[in-house]
């Protein structure tokens, strides 16, 4: 089940993580959900932490979002390595930034916006913009209502290549999963 620093969506309470994080740098809404922000926390290694919450949680944690840098920080979070812990995705999608894909664990309870140009990197470089935890579900159900979550910045998945060659003056010609499975290490058996 995926989780960070101990702190578990649909388990850990609201109050259980402030105690593990301590007092928010902000405090803010967005749609129906609480979200406690920390920012520039450099020892966790993520430029931006949130934690969300909702009314219909019941004061538990729904989501983690864990956001860094496209240009500063590295957070030393590879896709080689949540493929080496959880195996291959259950699915790749497009985002909303070109060049970057859209990585779902549904059943570990993990998404990932990651870099997706195996032209400019290998594979152990391509580095993961933002990891959302959250309580994990069938595929289908996490698809349906991802879009209900509070994503705090543009990037979450789309269902189309929004970046072809019609549409803007740097298209997205990448396959929408161009990851080499074979070269990526997976968990064995």
């Amino acid at each position: 089940m995926g989780g960070w620093r101990r702190i578990i969506p649909g388990e850990t309470t609201v109050q259980q993580a402030l105690c593990i994080l301590g007092i928010p740098d902000e405090e803010d809404t967005r749609d129906d959900y609480q979200i406690l922000r920390y920012i520039n926390h450099q020892e966790w290694g993520w430029q931006i932490v949130e934690i969300w919450s909702s009314r219909d949680s019941n004061g538990k944690v729904v989501g983690i979002f864990l956001k860094n840098s496209f240009l500063t920080s590295k957070t030393g979070t590879s896709l080689d390595t949540l493929v080496s812990q959880f195996g291959r995705p259950n699915k790749v999608t497009w985002s909303m930034i070109p060049l970057m894909r859209f990585l779902i664990w549904s059943d570990e309870g993990i998404a990932v916006l990651a870099d997706a140009n195996i032209t400019d990197y290998s594979q152990g470089e391509f580095e993961v913009v933002y990891i959302l935890y959250f309580e994990p579900m069938e595929l289908e159900t996490f698809l349906q209502n991802a879009h209900e979550l509070p994503w705090p910045y543009i990037g979450s998945f789309s269902e189309v290549n929004l970046f072809t060659f019609q549409t803007t003056d740097a298209p997205d010609i990448l396959p929408e999963d161009p990851y080499d499975w074979e070269r990526i290490p997976t968990p064995s058996p």
